[in-house]
């Protein structure tokens, strides 16, 4: 910072030396030279009067830091950097919707013969039976992407609890609701009585389970950065509670956690 004084400065500099010099002057009848203040009153007072004389006045008491010139990004640079976001999030759906199926085929081959002789039993036909079943078997589908979308923005987060807010994950997002959509018509269609679709309801309550698949997202963040352990636990607790089916240390699931981050 640097100070530059006036001719009006200068001159109050030299009074205030001046009346400094007078008063401990005037101390000296009384007192004497006693202890040591004297000497720091007449050093004040000779600094006020080297900066009073100085040449220019101007007095640098700290360095200028370097200006750093900040160089936002062109609209050409942000669209390019969106772009490539969208593209991650194309990858992205893949996956989701792949490993989705995968999981979803092992967990239905573990519960199908049960379920199978359930059904037949309360239904009293094969043929309802199997409709039912396979109806079952496309809600455990539907929710293995739900399960499977929570798990890669858990992955792609890295604990930032702003990411679910971002191109990517909004983008995967609305691409996983276009599949879901496809899933439920799909399964709608198994009913053995045919009923007309409600889209106005069926649109909410997918909507609803999203937002609660960001909420796990943001929960997962919150526990990373508090160290604890299992910080997943929360979207398996909603799988589970959704599917009766038991999804906790199956090896898919840290499979798709711990992939590795350097691609989508």
């Amino acid at each position: 910072m640097r100070i530059e004084l006036n001719k009006y400065q200068r001159a109050a500099l030299f009074v205030t030396a001046a009346v400094i010099v007078f008063v401990q002057f005037a101390q000296f009848d009384h007192e004497g030279f006693e202890g040591y203040g004297w000497a720091f009153s007449f050093l004040i007072a000779g600094g006020l009067i080297v900066v009073g004389l100085a040449k220019n006045s101007r007095f640098d008491f700290l360095a200028k830091a370097p200006v750093q010139s900040i160089v936002l990004p062109s609209k050409d640079e942000l669209e390019a950097g969106y772009a490539v976001l969208r593209e991650n999030a194309e990858v992205l759906a893949v996956e989701v919707e792949q490993r989705a199926n995968m999981l979803a085929d092992a967990l239905i081959k573990e519960e199908n013969e049960m379920t199978k002789g359930l059904v037949h039993t309360i239904q009293g036909s094969k043929e309802l039976g199997d409709k039912f079943v396979e109806q079952l078997n496309m809600h455990i589908r539907e929710r293995c992407i739900y399960l499977m979308l929570g798990l890669v923005g858990m992955r792609r987060s890295k604990g930032n609890k702003m990411y679910i807010t971002g191109i990517e994950f909004k983008t995967l997002q609305e691409k996983i609701y276009k599949k879901l959509i496809e899933v439920a018509v799909a399964s709608h269609r198994l009913m053995p009585v045919p009923m007309e679709i409600n889209t106005e309801a069926l649109s909410t309550a997918m909507l609803e389970d999203i937002q609660q698949i960001r909420k796990t997202i943001t929960q997962y963040c919150v526990a990373c950065e508090s160290k604890l352990p299992d910080p997943e636990t929360s979207l398996l607790e909603w799988f589970e509670s959704k599917c009766g089916l038991k999804i906790k240390g199956n090896p898919q699931i840290s499979q798709v956690l711990f992939q590795d981050n350097a691609n989508p």
